[in-house]
């Protein structure tokens, strides 16, 4: 379960890095749709290589895996990724990002609902100091009056993301997390080169290359199939709580790197979240550590 937590955290990292590549080759001139289709062919192929090596040449996967990621990817993936990258030509990442990232809620009410799920005291509190991070770090921004289709796509992002980790807890009981993953990044790179046109690359600058390129690696290659991975073993609504991680990284480089400016209400929020995160750690690591001695003799 340990080893899940860690695959999360460090998805949710690559994730925060994310806005600020999109928002940074759409200031060297990329739209939207070449960030999303670099983003998932540059992907395809680091994972597809990863594969290859590790199972020595032979890539067989099953049938049931990518009809299921031909699902999952137009209805949840794109969709997702679209409003994200949208609602950055509006608002800023910071602001981007804190809307998504009021998720957890969305899911814990979805799991109940679909999967029974019931949640523990220190849940619970985990979720309260989360939700309490989002609002501190939103009021900033509600009250600068961000354009309402940001606003409109950023939530429509939230709300498929929630759906979208609902789905995955699901498939990936059965489906190797590696796999499933490489199927939608073929099928999402396949969309968008269709509604971009893959000759745009011809063009790009040296600069906007390596935006494009970082895009694919990043919040991407990385990102995704570490959290694949951990929704397969602790389940979408830890793993909702883990990933708000992703909302402090964003906050934080959106300042260091775009020059966004923070507030200390975004700073108390951002304590709210890291305590959020901090804590079902402690529990896990206590829940583990007497495992262990009611193991030993």
């Amino acid at each position: 379960m340990l080893r899940g937590v860690l695959y999360v955290l460090g998805s949710a990292v690559c994730y925060g890095v994310g806005p600020i590549i999109f928002k940074s080759g759409m200031a060297a001139g990329l739209m939207p749709l070449d960030l999303l289709m670099c983003r998932f062919s540059v992907a395809a192929v680091i994972v597809a290589v990863i594969l290859l090596v590790k199972n020595r040449g032979r890539l067989h996967i099953p049938r049931r895996t990518m009809l299921r990621a031909a699902v999952v990817t137009p209805v949840f993936n794109c969709s997702q990724t679209f409003l994200f990258v949208t609602a950055l030509t509006y608002i800023p990442a910071a602001t981007n990002s804190l809307i998504l990232y009021f998720y957890p809620l969305a899911v814990a009410v979805l799991s109940r609902i679909f999967f029974g799920f019931t949640a523990g005291r220190d849940f619970v509190v985990s979720l309260g100091l989360v939700l309490a991070g989002s609002v501190f770090v939103s009021v900033d921004a509600f009250s600068s009056a961000a354009p309402l289709p940001g606003i409109a796509a950023s939530m429509g992002a939230m709300l498929v993301f929630s759906a979208n980790l609902m789905v995955l807890q699901r498939f990936l009981k059965n489906d190797n997390p590696m796999e499933f993953t490489l199927c939608i990044f073929v099928m999402a790179a396949v969309i968008f080169a269709a509604m971009r046109g893959p000759t745009a690359v011809l063009v790009y600058t040296p600069e906007q290359v390596v935006f494009a390129l970082l895009a694919g690696i990043v919040p991407t290659a990385l990102s995704m199939p570490l959290l694949y991975a951990g929704v397969a073993r602790i389940g979408s609504a830890y793993a909702s709580i883990f990933s708000s991680l992703e909302l402090v990284v964003t906050v934080v480089l959106s300042w260091l790197v775009l020059g966004e400016a923070v507030s200390l209400g975004q700073v108390a929020g951002m304590g709210c979240i890291l305590a959020g995160v901090i804590l079902p750690n402690v529990v896990l690591m206590r829940r583990y550590r007497d495992v262990r001695r009611g193991g030993n003799p």
